[in-house]
């Protein structure tokens, strides 16, 4: 029987490891994992603990050497392959780029500091070198504006994963077509390109180049790029010429700084996430609405994956939950338990007695089925939870179910 090996990391791996489990039959699956995973979720889930709740066996890579009918899927795993070790050569990785482009490190934020208007996934071959095998299949993502490299590396997840599934079955089967890379536009990015522990932004460029700074080094999980000690979320480039020394503070106030640049002026906003955590907290509406200026912000996650819309629902602030939706906060948002609205909103009414924001969030079209990364949907607590639930709200789900 033939082995199929899931090696890596996040939420592609679980996703990847999930179908397979599900969906494939007479295969053995099983998982190896990064060297990093402790087993407990964050920003992105756990493959260690997903293993071990769903029983899936996990190797070692020299484990899996030995194998000889086996299927090996490299889904951001944190070593460098050596085929010649392998007692089969199906062997295979995601990489987040269109190769020959972008080999190595980097792959969410080198598209977005180069202004590059698109990037994407490629599926290939594992071969000696880094990236350099032959290539099975590419999706292209375009890269929109205000798109950060936190944003872009959930759309690399999103269409990787993506891609995987389609061609697993293939791959299984030997039913696959290959292509040399190209050689031109060929690049490569290894450790040390970018100093993480020095993200200060350049101003001695463009308004351009300054946008794409901001918007490439912010991954809230890990950085954002700081002017003066400021932590920076976003940025607008005006229409008025600069005439002042390029990093000039031409005015501040407390959500953003304009500076002057080669060319342009350029309005750079502020990270203010915990203060309009705390506005939206203690329904200081007013303030929190002013920390929204820069409206990107209100799908911002901190370290547990709470957004403002997550603290207005818990917090039972229903004119911020909606002020926060009208400005585009995603209501299907989950946090790193994957705990959604519905649940928290579920919460709020128990403990309250006042079920408006339910009421409101059901009216969005969210789904009491929903399950959580344990499995559990807003039916299963409900089920489970002594407290009384109103009569309407009795209702509300079952026309819902």
């Amino acid at each position: 029987m033939k082995t199929v090996c899931i090696g890596g990391k996040n939420n592609i791996t679980v996703n990847v490891l999930e179908y397979a489990t599900t969906h494939l039959e007479n295969v053995v699956v099983v998982a190896i994992l990064n060297r990093n995973d402790m087993g407990v979720d964050g920003w992105q889930r756990s493959v260690k603990k997903y293993c071990i709740t769903h029983n899936i066996p996990i190797m070692t890579l020299e484990e899996v050497y030995n194998i000889e009918d086996l299927v090996f899927i490299s889904t951001e795993f944190d070593r460098i392959i050596k085929p010649n070790k392998f007692k089969s050569e199906q062997l295979f990785n995601i990489h987040f780029s269109l190769l020959p482009k972008y080999k190595g490190m980097y792959t969410p934020i080198l598209p977005i500091l180069n202004g590059d208007s698109f990037t994407g996934v490629t599926l290939h071959v594992i071969r000696s070198g880094i990236d350099t095998g032959e290539i099975i299949a590419q999706e292209m993502i375009s890269i929109e504006k205000d798109m950060n490299s936190f944003m872009l590396y959930q759309k690399l997840i999103e269409k990787g994963t993506e891609v995987v599934i389609n061609n697993l079955r293939s791959l299984i089967n030997g039913e696959y077509q290959v292509y040399k890379q190209p050689k031109k536009n060929s690049s490569y990015f290894g450790t040390g390109y970018i100093d993480y522990k020095n993200l200060t932004l350049r101003t001695n460029c463009t308004a351009d180049q300054i946008y794409n700074q901001i918007y490439a080094y912010a991954f809230r999980p890990y950085q954002l790029v700081t002017f003066r000690d400021v932590k920076l979320l976003g940025a607008m480039i005006t229409d008025n010429v600069s005439n002042k020394m390029p990093g000039t503070v031409i005015d501040e106030d407390d959500v953003s700084l304009t500076i002057s640049t080669i060319d342009y002026d350029i309005v750079v906003y502020k990270d203010v996430l915990d203060n309009l955590f705390d506005a939206v907290k203690t329904h200081d509406n007013d303030k929190a609405k002013q920390l929204c200026t820069y409206k990107l912000i209100v799908n911002e996650k901190d370290v547990h994956g709470w957004t403002p819309l997550t603290v207005a629902v818990y917090n039972n602030n229903f004119d911020m939950a909606r002020y926060l939706i009208g400005l585009g906060a995603n209501e299907r948002v989950v946090n790193n338990n994957g705990t959604t609205l519905l649940m928290f909103a579920k919460d709020c009414g128990l403990i309250t007695g006042d079920w408006k924001m339910f009421r409101y969030l059901i009216g969005l079209g969210l789904s009491v089925y929903d399950k959580d990364y344990g499995g559990q949907s807003l039916v299963d607590y409900l089920s489970k939870d002594r407290r009384e639930v109103p009569d309407d709200i009795k209702e509300i789900i079952k026309d819902v179910v």
